[in-house]
């Protein structure tokens, strides 16, 4: 919205004062701006169909209009109706339909919308047929009470099949079991924080009487390593039908760069060189 607005000189308490300004008056310019909401046009089918006629389908064009109006007013609609009379449609037809605004909103971004429907033709005997529903044949009460027993011993021989797969799974505990690292590198040491573990294998009673320490391997690939400290995963090796658990999935490794004998200090190798000397003149 632009204007005009008169330029007055007021103090503290609104009075005017006795003032001339320049200039006078300046022009003004104000944006107003209404709250909206785009919400979803949903045709609703009104009336009966003609004999002979079954709708299929009801769309609109487009599927969604603006509303303009308070903030208030706005959270309350998500969506707008739009009746649609089938009882005069005898075949495929697009209309051209006024949307009605609701009184809470103050405009719409459109009017109407296009909706198109379809149809099709149907024998009037088809369309009036009533659906078929087959009736149940009545249990009598010898047949509910041989449907209960055998609900009841489904029930049983599911809690036995639940009891027995239970009781057959056992654990056993292996103690002290060496991790030991692979894929070194020839200029790496690797140092692991613990070099041993316990582990716990879940299976059959018999098969775990069977394993022992032997029969199981745990491995931590280094390969791929810098130096410095790492947590690398455990490789776990197990017999087969049995399942395993540890206390910690990973362990700290310390990869170091490893020292050669041609790395000693300087000093080293000219006292070694001093004492052969002193001994030969010894001699």
């Amino acid at each position: 919205m632009n204007s005009k607005a008169t330029v007055k000189a007021l103090d503290r308490d609104l009075n005017k004062l006795d003032v001339t300004i320049e200039p006078s008056s300046v022009a003004v310019s104000l944006k107003v701006s209404i709250p909206s909401k785009t919400v979803s046009i949903e045709p609703k089918q009104t009336g009966k169909a003609k004999d002979g006629i079954r709708i299929t389908s009801i769309s609109v064009d487009p599927k969604e209009v603006t509303l303009f109006g308070s903030e208030t007013s706005l959270e309350k609609i998500d969506e707008i109706n739009l009746p649609v009379n089938i009882s005069k449609i005898d075949g495929d037809t697009e209309l051209e339909l006024d949307l009605n605004k609701p009184e809470s909103v103050q405009k719409m971004s459109l009017g109407k919308a296009q909706v198109k429907i379809l149809t099709e033709k149907v024998d009037v005997d088809e369309e009036n047929a009533e659906p078929v529903v087959e009736e149940e044949e009545p249990k009598t009460d010898q047949k509910q009470e041989e449907q209960v027993v055998e609900e009841e011993a489904e029930a049983e021989a599911e809690a036995e099949a639940e009891e027995d797969e239970a009781a057959a799974i056992e654990s056993k505990t292996f103690n002290n079991i060496q991790i030991v690292p692979v894929g070194i590198r020839d200029d790496q040491d690797a140092e692991l924080e613990s070099d041993v573990t316990s582990i716990t294998l879940l299976g059959e009673a018999d098969d775990l009487k069977k394993i022992t320490k032997d029969d199981i391997n745990l491995t931590v690939d280094v390969s791929n390593l810098d130096e410095g400290t790492h947590d690398v995963d455990l490789a776990v090796t197990v017999p087969e039908g049995v399942e395993w658990e540890l206390d910690s999935k990973t362990v700290s490794v310390t990869i170091t760069k490893k020292t050669k004998r041609h790395d000693l200090p300087l000093t080293s190798s000219l006292n070694s060189v001093t004492i052969r000397r002193r001994s030969d003149k010894d001699g």
